[in-house]
């Protein structure tokens, strides 16, 4: 069946164009981030074991980007080398479509030279490093201030180790079909180190290249580099004079390769289509699986780049789980829940506790985010493991799993959780009722949190999580918006028990646990994200003068 059906696959892309395109589109975006990843950790290595920053190094991680080119299929042609001096030091000024860019500059990079780029590509994981190593300027566009004295540094910089600059002046990616309005710094440093501007024009990439509809044809386009443009004797009044002179100069040929770009009836289909879809995600039943593919969505690809950043990180660490933690935070937003959390000093009373909270859904892990710290540990059902990345990323997380239907292993599990919190110091977050439970009430509580909380003789710390039922409706397929309150309740001390105890320790637990679970259990929506246990005291109170009136 499955070669019938790469067969299938493989005729469509060749009888249907569009599909091709979009099939190399989304390969080609594959390839550039492969190549450009492992490039990155590979040169990134190599040039800290060289030592200091240096701009040779740029032109090494150049064959980084010459393969990604290569391999995607793109095929760049070069005009205007008969004006074009390689030994003259420039500052040169092209226009700013795509990350493809980078790739069609790698045959005018000469050395020695650098770049301008934003500040915020330092985060970039290993290809921040690949900036830093290779001395790329640094700039903090958000900063005008901030900017202007890193700008008058970088002029500084080229003087010194006379190299030349690449700027894109428009300051951002731009797929409108023209030219955005040219930023002055680039124009600023020409004029004050009197280094002449190499205008450089990479042609439009709307004939070939569509990020809206997920097009990429591969085609041989142009980059042309026109005259070089003198700035001796200009000085800062002219600044105005030297961009406009550069931006008709390069507009004009720019705009002789530009296709047209997203049309009105394009853009008139978009809005529709989200109109539409956001029309339809009104409907109870299509909300309820959008969400839980939206969740699927970020936590499978949360799981992939966790698990690629752990394995060159090295060995399991408690540290992984914190790092993990916003992906969990992004799931909050985008299911559009908002729990809020009553009682969190009781989580800082001991530097060490044993959390005990209820299990309704997936989503309880959220609550765990907002409590987790280093170092923490939880322990979960074995199969876990078997979904998707799920071994990788629990076996670096230190997040122990157990197998419920085999005492001898789950014991062994227990006594791995014993040592963990004794030698290691963790916290350890545990759903005593085994598994998911929709019922609107607490299930009886297993003791292996108790004995492990009596044999560390450590306190515990009921969690209660709100009733779901009032927003979260699996058999109706119902999944609203909602505030939720989570009750962090007083700890419980283990001081001087024995596990002769357990029981007693176990339904005293239970007892106050479910106390409040059964006061949001009968909550609305609206009401959920309340102290209910205040609204219950005022009730008794107000019901106590009530009934004195009465025998008055």
């Amino acid at each position: 069946m499955y070669w019938q059906l790469a067969i299938s696959f493989v005729l469509l892309m060749i009888v249907i164009p569009a599909t091709r395109a979009r099939v190399h589109y989304f390969l080609a975006y594959f390839i550039y981030a492969s190549v450009v990843f492992v490039g990155s950790v590979v040169y990134a290595f190599k040039f800290f074991l060289k030592g200091e920053p240096r701009y040779e190094n740029s032109c090494e991680f150049m064959k980084v980007y010459r393969l990604a080119r290569t391999l995607m299929g793109l095929q760049p042609r070069i005009f205007g080398l008969e004006t074009y001096d390689p030994e003259q030091q420039y500052i040169y000024i092209a226009n700013h479509q795509s990350f493809i860019d980078v790739l069609s500059l790698t045959d005018v990079w000469k050395l020695p030279s650098t770049v301008i780029a934003k500040d915020t590509l330092r985060y970039f994981g290993p290809l921040g490093a690949i900036l830093y190593y290779t001395k790329c300027i640094l700039i903090h566009r958000s900063n005008h201030e901030k900017a202007i004295s890193e700008m008058n540094r970088a002029a500084e910089q080229i003087m010194n180790d006379k190299v030349s600059l690449f700027v894109f002046p428009e300051g951002t990616r731009n797929c409108s079909g023209h030219l955005l309005p040219f930023k002055k710094g680039a124009f600023h440093m020409a004029i004050q180190t009197h280094l002449p501007i190499q205008p450089v024009v990479i042609s439009c990439y709307n004939s070939f290249l569509d990020h809206k509809r997920f097009s990429l044809t591969p085609v041989p386009y142009s980059i042309y580099l026109l005259p070089p443009i003198s700035t001796v004797g200009m000085d800062k009044s002219q600044v105005d004079e030297l961009v406009k002179r550069t931006y008709l100069a390069m507009s004009e040929v720019f705009n002789r390769t530009a296709g047209s770009g997203m049309d009105a009836v394009w853009l008139l289909l978009l809005i529709s289509i989200l109109t539409v879809f956001y029309i339809i995600c009104k409907i109870p039943i299509v909300r309820y699986y959008v969400k839980y593919f939206a969740l699927g969505l970020i936590l499978n690809v949360g799981s992939v780049f966790f698990t690629l950043t752990f394995l060159i990180k090295g060995k399991p660490s408690f540290a992984n789980s914190c790092d993990v933690m916003p992906l969990l935070h992004l799931s909050q937003c985008v299911l559009g829940l908002r729990p809020k959390l009553y009682g969190l000093e009781n989580c800082y009373m001991h530097r060490q506790c044993i959390y005990v909270i209820n299990h309704q859904s997936f989503i309880d892990a959220i609550v765990i985010s907002h409590l987790w710290r280093e170092p923490s540990s939880s322990i979960v059902k074995d199969s876990l493991r078997f979904y998707g990345l799920g071994w990788p990323m629990i076996h670096f997380m230190r997040i122990l799993s157990i197998v419920r239907n085999d005492h001898a292993k789950a014991m062994k599990t227990m006594r791995e959780a014993v040592r963990m919190v004794k030698k290691e110091h963790v916290n350890m977050f545990i759903f005593p009722e085994g598994t998911r439970n929709y019922s609107g009430r607490l299930l009886p509580f297993k003791k292996g949190a108790f004995h492990l909380a009596i044999q560390t003789q450590l306190p515990i710390v009921p969690v209660v999580i709100s009733c779901y039922n009032s927003f979260l409706d699996h058999k109706n397929k119902i999944f609203d918006d909602a505030a939720y309150a989570v009750y962090i309740l007083a700890p419980i001390s283990t001081e001087g028990l024995t596990s002769a105890d357990a029981t007693s320790l176990t339904e005293k637990t239970h007892a106050v646990m479910s106390k409040v679970f059964d006061l949001t259990a009968g909550a609305t929506k609206e009401d959920l994200w309340m102290d209910l246990r205040e609204r219950e005291k005022l009730q008794e109170h107000e019901e106590g003068q009530e009934q004195e009136q009465q025998s008055q």
